[in-house]
């Protein structure tokens, strides 16, 4: 059995996976832990609450931030993690523990739930989540791009926009999630109340996200243009990933993604095809929603753990 963490800034999912990968037991609890020791405590705890699924032959975490291929963590973002996390986690576990960052987790499983329910195997895709941050993962040739540092897939970091002097989270400016983040589009709406929008229906002065897209979905033609400008975004984002690797197929996931499922999807193509390049000799990429949800990235870690135990056949789905 393999277990899988996937810890954000406020919950620990958790899952055992069987040989044949198949997922055995679910865990979700919140949790406000900062700082290796904290975040390492628990976790430990989520493996002690799924211990009974069976014997566990290795450990998958998956965590936001910038992760190297051997599993350190450059960056462990709200989280304040950093170093070497996996070996400590291995000493206390008495197992094999593999670290890695949540986009490349959750594009793992999003393939090879791609690959059950069409038969196609894709060994060029693209995630962009779309949450409280915008994370993604690239996979090209059947290879995770991460970069020396693990900086590579950070896509919410994509220019998307010309620098200005509002900073994002990352030191920039521009990025793709001051538009289309979670945090980027409350700050636009606020922006909007102070222009004059009265979004109704209870909405607060400091609208979230999660308002927006319900007003958008109610036809508001603010909260509408709002989604739209973080489509065009995500559209010139794909765009420029296009002529890095050319993805087949480009996945979403993330609260805002499947919240807004009506209406992200078909905006984002509607962009991409409007400003495509090379248009007549090549195609966009389709935009598809991930089918999982909220276990994506704690599965996806199960599976690399897993995949990790024993070389990747030529064959495999994805090689990280």
């Amino acid at each position: 059995m393999h277990i899988g963490l996937d810890i954000g800034g406020s919950k620990v999912a958790a899952v055992a996976v069987d040989a044949a990968g198949s997922v055995v037991a679910e865990d979700w609890q919140a949790h406000h832990a900062q700082g290796n020791a904290a975040v390492a405590a628990e976790l430990i705890a989520a493996v002690a609450r799924l211990a009974g699924s069976g014997p566990i032959d290795s450990v998958g975490v998956s965590v936001s931030g910038l992760v190297r291929r051997d599993g350190t963590i450059t960056s462990g973002a709200s989280l304040r993690i950093v170093g070497d996390l996996g070996s400590d986690l291995a000493t206390s576990l008495g197992t094999t523990v593999r670290v890695v960052n949540d986009g490349d987790a959750t594009l793992r499983s999003v393939l090879d739930r791609h690959e059950t329910e069409t038969g196609e195997r894709v060994r060029d895709a693209v995630l962009l989540t779309l949450g409280t941050g915008v994370g993604g993962a690239m996979v090209a040739d059947g290879r995770v791009v991460d970069g020396v540092t693990g900086l590579a897939g950070e896509l919410g970091h994509l220019p998307v926009l010309p620098p200005t002097d509002a900073r994002c989270v990352c030191g920039g400016s521009g990025c793709l999630e001051q538009v289309a983040g979670g945090k980027g589009v409350g700050v636009l709406a606020a922006q909007a109340v102070e222009a004059g929008w009265a979004p109704g229906h209870g909405v607060a002065a400091n609208p979230s996200a999660k308002d927006v897209v319900e007003a958008a979905l109610r036809g508001d033609p603010v909260a509408t243009a709002l989604l739209d400008q973080a489509a065009a975004a995500c559209a010139q984002a794909i765009r420029a990933i296009c002529v890095t690797i050319e993805p087949a197929v480009v996945f979403l996931g993330g609260s805002i993604a499947h919240g807004a499922a009506e209406l992200l999807p078909a905006r984002i193509e509607h962009h991409l095809h409007r400003h495509w390049s090379f248009a007549g000799l090549t195609t966009p990429p389709p935009v598809r929603l991930d089918a999982i949800g909220p276990f994506a990235a704690a599965i996806g870690a199960a599976l690399l753990a897993g995949d990790h135990l024993s070389p990747a056949p030529a064959t495999a789905t994805l090689v990280v």
